[in-house]
């Protein structure tokens, strides 16, 4: 969506008439604040450049403005002349650059950070039991890897054929999202199904999935192509999913993000009425997904994401943007030095590669464990942002506490990262700095 000429001066006009509570001249941060966006993506808007529908309708009601006067009008279109399959794959072009955007620290190595993939393995779930005193107890229950899968062989299995409904499990940075994103553009290539990808951390409490498809996802879907959302539309869309030959496929990134404090059981319950019969694939960290989510989605396929290999991470580390490739050939040879096993281990995950690539380009050298390669990634994360986030010593040593008392709270409780929940455990002063 992007507002017309009349819009933007209509949006000037009424951010220069509002006060913050500070009683202050409202600011593009005050903005981006109350609309959940950064200031770029205000700008952006105020220009009359594209943003999402549910952005534009935030900024909008921030400044108290109804979207109809500031946006563009879109046309009407008869519901039964629709392109279900070119509207999936547009809006899902149109996610992509949100989705790079908001992982995309390393600018220059966002797609590198694509082109590799991790392997995958079908979970096995056993339970070991013991016998004691005549009496057989449960102990837990073991995870096997039944059967590994490379990028191609999984995704082909997935087009193939139509598959259960599964989940991509695994841990922090593992590539969950992105094999998830892959299926996505997979199922549209092959034009079998009309697949819609949905990150679960965009889903506000008190909405429900089925809110979120017809009231956001639907209408922003219909605005990348200048068209407007009516009720015979919604009709429509909501027809698609009868039946359990459905086209639709639901691909839902981040059961963990979720808001509320059983997101699995939440997710599940939702998943009912007419959108009870739709494929759906998950992906869920690890811990979340044992703790909950099984019991919650029985009968999915469980997929967990494995490490890179050593060939992987060596080809990884080529494929980095070097600002002098010589950089890359040192740090392959010192990863094979037999005294930085221990970093070898990490760096199968590829959020921590990603980590070693950045902090080595910059500093020279390897850290020596975990503790120190996420301390100088953390360094040179001020340092990437001190144009636009400029902050001092004092102030980054009480973020990292603020962060560190959230994380520890996470950890101890399962909790999913919610303002409510973040207000509860740091002061207004530290609220204030992250």
């Amino acid at each position: 969506m992007h507002a017309t000429e009349e819009g933007q001066i209509l949006l000037q006009k009424a951010k220069a008439s509002k006060q913050n509570h500070n009683f202050k001249k409202y600011t593009n941060l005050d903005i981006a604040n109350d609309s959940n966006c950064s200031e770029k993506t205000v700008r952006r808007f105020f220009n009359g450049e594209e943003v999402s529908y549910e952005i534009a309708t935030s900024i909008c009601n921030s400044l108290d403005l109804n979207t109809d006067s500031v946006l563009e009008n879109r046309a009407e279109i008869d519901p039964n002349s629709l392109n279900w399959h070119q509207i999936c794959n547009d809006m899902f072009k149109f996610q992509k650059e949100r989705l790079i955007t908001r992982r995309g620290l390393l600018e220059e190595n966002r797609q590198k950070e694509l082109s590799i993939f991790i392997p995958l393995g079908l979970v096995k779930s056993e339970s070991k039991v013991k016998e004691e005193d005549s009496q057989t107890e449960e102990i837990k229950e073991e995870i096997k890897i039944e059967k590994e899968f490379e990028y191609q062989e999984f995704i082909s299995t997935i087009v193939s054929k139509s598959s259960k409904s599964l989940v991509i499990t695994g841990e922090p940075g593992a590539g969950k999202s992105t094999w998830l994103e892959n299926i996505t553009q997979a199922l549209i290539d092959s034009e079998k199904s009309f697949p819609i990808f949905i990150s679960l951390s965009f889903l506000r409490e008190g909405k429900t999935l089925g809110d979120y498809l017809t009231e956001i996802w639907l209408p922003e879907a219909l605005s990348v192509q200048s068209l407007v959302c009516t009720k015979e539309v919604v009709v429509e869309f909501k027809a698609l999913f009868s039946g359990m030959n459905s086209s639709i496929c639901l691909l839902l990134d981040g059961l963990d993000e979720m808001s509320g404090e059983r997101p699995a059981y939440t997710l599940a319950t939702q998943l009912r009425g007419w959108l009870g019969t739709v494929q759906v694939y998950l992906s869920c960290r690890l811990n979340t997904w044992e703790a909950s989510g099984k019991q919650s989605f029985p009968d999915f396929d469980v997929y967990q994401t494995l490490e890179f290999s050593p060939a992987q991470v060596n080809q990884f580390i080529s494929q980095w943007s070097w600002k002098n490739q010589e950089q890359g050939h040192a740090l392959q040879s010192q990863l094979q030095d037999n005294n930085n096993y221990r970093l070898i281990d990490l760096v199968g995950n590829p959020l921590r590669l990603v980590m070693l690539c950045a902090t080595y380009q910059e500093e020279g050298n390897i850290p020596d464990n975990q503790a120190s390669l996420y301390k100088c990634f953390i360094r040179l994360v001020y340092l990437w942002k001190s144009r636009e986030f400029p902050t001092t010593k004092n102030e980054q040593l009480q973020i990292n506490q603020a962060l560190g008392k959230i994380a520890v709270q996470m950890f101890d409780t399962d909790q999913v990262l919610t303002e409510e929940f973040i207000s509860r455990i740091v002061t207004d002063k530290e609220l204030a700095l992250i």
